[in-house]
């Protein structure tokens, strides 16, 4: 997990040393660092909504199975 979490800190700074020799100004690292904070915090949301909903569908699908199936008696 912290490996995955290092990525971003070393390829942080040189990616934005190079927008600021690209462009002459911060303002564009900036804007890409928000952006990327911003659609990781979306993709983040609509992951753990996809996985609520899956968790949800398939306990109500387990539910109504086990419902719906008749129950056995023994014969002797």
């Amino acid at each position: 997990m912290f490996g995955v979490v290092a990525i971003p800190m070393i390829l942080g700074p040189p990616v934005a040393g190079w927008l600021y020799e690209a462009s002459g100004s911060y303002h564009q690292a900036f804007f890409v660092c928000g952006g990327v904070a911003i659609i990781s915090s979306l993709l983040v949301f609509i992951v753990s909504r996809l996985d609520r909903n899956q968790r949800r569908l398939y306990s109500f699908k387990k539910r109504s199975s086990n419902t719906s199936r008749p129950k056995r008696h023994l014969r002797m």
